[in-house]
């Protein structure tokens, strides 16, 4: 099985609250991600994603993780995408560093493993510990009546985290 094509795919995602408030006077109403889907020649594919939180809450940029897919996705090509570790090798052999946008494509790889031996990621990383699992939603900083009102709302909605 080798990779015969990679595919970026970009969309925004907007906040369903309006505007996220962080520290530091940093806000946010919109995010862009980008979705990798690596193709085999063998007709599987997988997916991975990356949605950094802007240009200055994590060492991410958007544009730079497009750049770096971009630059990566040549060498991509012809290689086993079930051999985790030589594509990590061969990513970091043409492009130092980069964690950030590199990941897309090792989710990507363990996607492709995963459907090849029928099994899901979480299977092949050491099992499901738990069915399922909270759901966490972050309160945007703002005066402490309206992240109250904040928290109370999510609760109300079934958001205890």
């Amino acid at each position: 099985m080798k990779i015969a094509g990679v595919d970026v795919f970009g969309y925004e995602v907007r906040y369903a609250h309006g505007e996220y408030v962080m520290s530091g006077g940093r806000a946010a109403a919109t995010q862009t991600g980008t979705l990798v889907r690596l193709r085999t020649d063998d007709g599987l594919h997988g997916w991975g994603e990356i949605t950094p939180l802007g240009a200055t809450y994590l060492p991410t940029f958007t544009d730079g993780v497009r750049t770096a897919l971009r630059f990566l996705a040549p060498h991509l090509l012809g290689l086993d995408p079930t051999n985790i570790s030589a594509v990590s090798r061969m990513m970091d052999a043409v492009l130092m560093g980069h964690q950030y946008a590199k990941s897309p494509v090792d989710i990507a790889c363990w996607d492709i493993r995963g459907r090849a031996v029928g099994l899901p990621v979480a299977a092949l990383l050491g099992g499901v510990l738990q069915e399922d699992f909270p759901l966490y939603e972050a309160v945007p900083l703002g005066p402490p009546e309206s992240m109250a009102a904040f928290v109370q709302r999510r609760r109300e909605a079934g958001i205890n985290r």
